[in-house]
């Protein structure tokens, strides 16, 4: 694998700032990154008591948005960007892209991305509920410490982000999250 020409694509995630916060108002937002370091931290922080393989859940966390260094992130919300089979299709032609630059460890990438993705296995159900956590506790932090966002910031706090939310502790710490910015309305924040 050439490591140069990995982390020249990989380090775009970087500089992509996620689109909701975009949409939402928030001045410099999170990048793609951040969040996807955001989500590694919470896996390790949560789910050493949990019976998951913690390293191939924090391989997962740390992947699960790398396709986004060639697609962008794309908003789905509403048709925003695109549908949701559309960004799908364009996320799996990126991993296919990054399986077929970086050999084996690329491979390995795009394999763990596709069981995340499939969220099958204990750990990709983890991920992808720790993954919810972790943009909701960011919404709550642009919410509590920004002025000038507009409405669509409560979209982030819509009990339907909860579906693929599979793990109980997970979901009753977003659910109490959700029930306190619900109740109040954004300009009341």
């Amino acid at each position: 694998m050439d490591i140069i020409k990995f982390f020249s694509k990989i380090r775009k995630l970087k500089e992509i700032e996620r689109s909701g916060w975009i949409v939402s108002g928030v001045k410099k937002p999170e990048s793609v990154a951040d969040h996807s370091f955001g989500v590694a931290l919470l896996v390790m922080l949560l789910g050493k008591n949990k019976n998951i393989d913690l390293e191939k859940a924090l391989k997962m966390a740390l992947i699960h948005d790398l396709g986004e260094a060639i697609t962008g992130d794309i908003i789905t919300w509403k048709n925003f960007h695109a549908t949701k089979e559309d960004k799908e299709k364009k996320e799996e032609t990126a991993m296919n892209k990054i399986a077929k630059d970086f050999g084996e460890t690329g491979k390995e990438i795009k394999k763990l991305w596709e069981e995340y993705r499939e969220a099958e296995t204990p750990e990709a159900k983890f991920v992808k509920s720790i993954d919810k956590l972790e943009m909701i506790l960011q919404a709550k932090e642009y919410t509590e410490n920004r002025k000038n966002l507009n409405p669509y910031i409560e979209t982030f706090f819509n009990p339907e982000n909860l579906k693929e939310v599979k793990d109980k502790e997970i979901k009753n710490l977003l659910e109490n999250i959700i029930s306190l910015y619900r109740s109040k309305p954004l300009k009341n924040l």
